[in-house]
């Protein structure tokens, strides 16, 4: 494990390679989910494929620091007159640069980008924001912040602005967040029982449990990319599960519509989740896209 500074947050980070000179890849995970959601055997399959694999803790989320400003953000999402000077604790910009900070702590000048739902948003910003460090971005399960597109079912919503469970609880928190992942995981290949792990190494690893409302807060804030990312210049990958209630399937159709000469690859029957039974197609297209990007 590494810090990088990047302002006065530091962001945890860790690296995976056989060879110090392969080519970098930084993966960014969604809304309250930590560097751990990548599996390390998925880890592995992009090592195989010849990968220096980076994985970070976005801010507010596992080991990299956490704010304790509370954000009501039902009221946000819901844009109530008493929310109207509302100013987020920080913006998707401010989680690009901390993305940057962790390529300067490796002296890297770019990297290949992939980012899952939150952080296909992160990964958006920074290639808006810093193109000339985006080798080429794969966008997973994510969306451009239309209202128009890529908008959640009423009950992922639901669960999505749900009241947490008592943060000293573990077994209500992990069982608060079973619950909410079955919502919107993949129906054909869910695993209670492995979803009840891995929730129960999230708490072990890291528990913030005002962190998510502040996350989304900075979604909320953002607006649409639509403009910024007709402009792109970057070889960019769309995947998107056709079962996906939390980000509809249209998010992803959207983006692939969006940046130029993307490529959307569907996935069938995926939900929002990233299981093991759809890792090898997504190694294999992150994989050709890295090579038509060189």
């Amino acid at each position: 494990m590494a810090r990088a500074h990047s302002g006065d947050v530091e962001i945890e980070y860790d690296v995976h390679s056989s060879h110090d000179d392969d080519p970098p890849l930084v993966l960014i995970a969604g809304l309250g989910s930590q560097l751990i959601f990548f599996e390390d055997a998925l880890v592995q399959g992009f090592m195989d494929r010849a990968f220096r694999v980076i994985r970070l803790d976005n801010r507010d989320s596992g080991l990299s620091s956490a704010l304790d400003e509370v954000v009501d953000i039902a009221a946000v999402y819901a844009g109530l007159p008493s929310q109207s000077d509302f100013v987020p604790p920080y913006l998707l910009s401010d989680m690009a640069s901390d993305v940057i900070a962790v390529l300067d702590d490796l002296s890297l000048d770019r990297a290949h980008i992939l980012g899952v739902s939150l952080g296909g948003m992160i990964a958006q910003t920074l290639a808006i924001e810093h193109p000339s460090r985006v080798q080429s971005l794969t966008l997973l399960s994510s969306t451009s912040g239309s209202s128009e597109a890529g908008q959640p079912s009423a009950v992922a919503l639901e669960a999505l602005m749900a009241p947490g469970a008592d943060p000293s609880d573990r077994s209500a928190v992990i069982e608060a967040d079973v619950r909410s992942r079955a919502v919107w995981a993949t129906t054909a290949h869910y695993d209670e029982d492995w979803t009840r792990e891995y929730f129960a190494a999230c708490f072990d690893r890291a528990n913030h449990p005002t962190a998510m409302a502040r996350q989304m807060a900075a979604v909320l804030c953002a607006g649409d990319r639509e403009s910024a990312l007709a402009e792109l210049d970057v070889a960019t990958l769309v995947l998107h599960g056709t079962d996906d209630r939390l980000i509809a399937p249209d998010g992803g159709a959207r983006l692939a519509e969006l940046i130029p000469a993307a490529e959307l690859i569907e996935l069938d029957d995926m939900g929002h989740d990233l299981l093991p039974h759809y890792w090898a197609p997504i190694i294999e297209a992150v994989t050709q896209l890295a090579i038509r990007s060189r």
